[in-house]
This record gives structure tokens, C-alpha cells and sequence, in this order.
């Protein structure tokens, strides 16, 4: 069953994306201490090492080597659990300072937007997207999906919710 709405009421949830996306784009503080505040925190650590875990358990049967985009990569967090478990990871973000963030961590990296991926259909084993959907209106999450599974294989994608522990 497809879901269906107005196209005003998706082109309105678009725009609103894209203004949230450029803004966020042009905050190079914000992006240069986005993984400290994610990560540095002891009860941080050890919800990013689930994060990280549940990725790879997600990913099982993906052999070592092969390509899998993280889609926003942020500072690089899942980009440094798929380099480590042997995946030759492409760290992807519409902000420019948060690929630079990610590149230490990345194999290859690109300035993206997530609705209008640069990449061949099919060019991934997979496709991460983590920590963006509950930040974006249905038709953009959508259309993130549709996105992601025409560039790859196996799309991974979490929704945090206010009810849930990860969410809080």
C-alpha cells in the first residue's frame, strides 16, 4: 500500500527540509563539536558502542570490503565502526563541515543531499542512514528511502522516538 498526501503539503515538508539543511550546512562550530557532544559523555560512549554494535549486527552477511555509505555521516562515528569491521565506508552529508569531520574516518567521502544521492543505482552493498529520520517531515524520510534503496542494496535506517530508550 502506498501512502499518499497532497503535493502542497509534501513540497511544503521539502522546502522547510532544505531551509533546516542549508542552515544546519553553514554552522562549522556546530559541526566541529557535533561528535564530542554525541560521544564524550561516559553514558554517550557506551550508547554510541550500541549504536555501532547494532549496525554491524544489521550488516551481517555484507562481506568485509565492500562499499557502504553512511548517509548523514556527521562527525564520522558510524564511519569509524564500518572501517574498523573491514567495509570500505563512503561518508556522505549535505554540510561540508561535517565531511570534513568524517574524512579521517571515511575510505572515500561526498558533499550530498540525501534526497538527491550523487552515486549509480546499486553502487552500495549498503546504505546507513542513522540519527536523521525523526529530524526531517514524512515526505522528505520518504523520499530518504526511496533514495537510499535505489543506491544500494540493503538500506539500514533508525528512527529514534521520545518513547523509547534510545530516545531519551
Amino acid at each position: 500500500m502506498e501512502y499518499k498526501r497532497g503535493a502542497e503539503a509534501e513540497e511544503a515538508e521539502v522546502a522547510a527540509y532544505r531551509s533546516w539543511r542549508n542552515k544546519y550546512a553553514a554552522e562549522p562550530e556546530r559541526c566541529s563539536t557535533y561528535e564530542t557532544l554525541r560521544v564524550a559523555p561516559p553514558g554517550r560512549r557506551f550508547a554510541s558502542w550500541l549504536d555501532g554494535r547494532m549496525v554491524l549486527r544489521a550488516l551481517e552477511g555484507i562481506r568485509p570490503g565492500s562499499a557502504v555509505l553512511d548517509v548523514p555521516c556527521g562527525g564520522g562515528r558510524i564511519c569509524r565502526t564500518l572501517r574498523k569491521a573491514g567495509f570500505a565506508d563512503v561518508a556522505a552529508d549535505f554540510s561540508p563541515h561535517m565531511v570534513r569531520e568524517s574524512r579521517p574516518d571515511a575510505a572515500a567521502w561526498a558533499r550530498a543531499d540525501a534526497l538527491r544521492l550523487p552515486f549509480r543505482d546499486r553502487t552500495f552493498a549498503a546504505a546507513v542512514c542513522f540519527r536523521f529520520m525523526q529530524a526531517v517531515p514524512l515526505a522528505v524520510r520518504l523520499g530518504v528511502l526511496r533514495e537510499l534503496g535505489r543506491v544500494a542494496d540493503r538500506v539500514l535506517a533508525n528512527y529514534q522516538n521520545v518513547l523509547s530508550f534510545r530516545g531519551v
